[in-house]
């Protein structure tokens, strides 16, 4: 029959490898839910940006179509004049 001698010291060094472990599992845990939002936070971004520059050159069209100059444009949408031309150039 064999005897074995566990100290306080090795029963608190365990403790603590099994505390960091699920520490780190946690971190890893945390990380990957904070980059799975980032993730759909970017393509919510992307898709609302997309939408947004659909309706401002549909606004620019129609404003050229009812006659207003590229300068009159840009002030009524709030854009460069540059921006007007890369519209509907």
């Amino acid at each position: 029959m064999g005897w074995t001698y566990k100290s306080k010291g090795y029963d608190d060094l365990v403790a603590y490898s099994l505390e960091r472990e699920e520490g780190i599992a946690m971190c890893n845990a945390v990380k990957a839910f904070e980059q799975k939002n980032f993730d759909l936070g970017k393509k919510q971004g992307r898709k609302q940006g997309f939408d947004l520059g659909i309706r401002l050159a549909k606004r620019v069209f129609e404003l050229s179509n009812q006659g207003m100059t590229m300068e009159e444009i840009a002030k009524e949408c709030d854009i460069t004049l540059e921006e007007v031309k890369e519209i509907l150039l």
